[in-house]
């Protein structure tokens, strides 16, 4: 059963006949969880969004019902992350030590103080950082009505590019033989940010 959840992106075509409109809510689930909970960033995203998208185009799913359902996840989940290190603060630092996952909140904080607000929006094709960054925000106490703004933008931005991509793509008939290597490109593609910015430091800190 948890192999099905943290893999959903890869069972998701054998799920639907299986599960029926269960489907739904199992995939609003993981996109949540993914949003809102700093324990299960390893949770798919991005390659889920698109497959969303590639089996809506395909008749598999209903893109009327998977759309409102995936955006009111993210936004509600990226909302209950930000409350939590809103009330939480500093307090919540011993906690992610012990668990070892400060460095990825560093991470998310280096975000925020190179691109401001905007890193919310940024981060969100940015596997790991896209959980932390609504906790760093929130310890940041950033204004609520500044995150709610960043928040939505972000939110409708990510799914309609995700599964906007995935429809096109199911639509073209592009993938029907090679989803997997699709999702790979995917993923590959949303590290690319933190690659470039790792490159960047290091060579801006071998000629300091």
């Amino acid at each position: 059963m948890m192999d099905y959840i943290f893999h959903i992106d890869k069972y998701l075509f054998e799920l639907i006949p299986t599960w029926g409109n269960y489907v739904y809510l199992v995939v609003t689930m993981v996109v949540f969880l993914e949003s809102a909970c700093v324990l299960t960033p390893f949770l798919p995203g991005d390659g889920l969004l698109f497959i969303l998208g590639l089996f809506s185009a395909q008749q598999l799913l209903n893109i009327e019902i998977i759309v409102p359902l995936i955006f009111l996840a993210t936004l509600v989940g990226y909302a209950l992350n930000y409350m939590l290190g809103k009330r939480l603060e500093i307090k919540i630092m011993p906690w992610l030590i012990k668990r070892g996952l400060k460095k990825s909140l560093d991470d998310s904080e280096g975000y925020y103080q190179r691109y401001g607000v905007k890193a919310l929006v940024i981060a969100r094709f940015i596997p790991i950082v896209r959980t932390f960054m609504p906790l760093m925000i929130g310890i940041l106490d950033l204004p609520k009505a500044t995150f709610w703004m960043a928040n939505l933008i972000g939110a409708s931005l990510w799914v309609a590019v995700m599964i906007g991509a995935g429809w096109c793509f199911g639509k073209l008939g592009m993938v029907n033989s090679s989803i997997s290597f699709v999702i790979f490109g995917i993923m590959f593609i949303s590290i690319l940010p933190i690659i470039f910015e790792s490159i960047k430091i290091y060579w801006k800190n071998r000629y300091v």
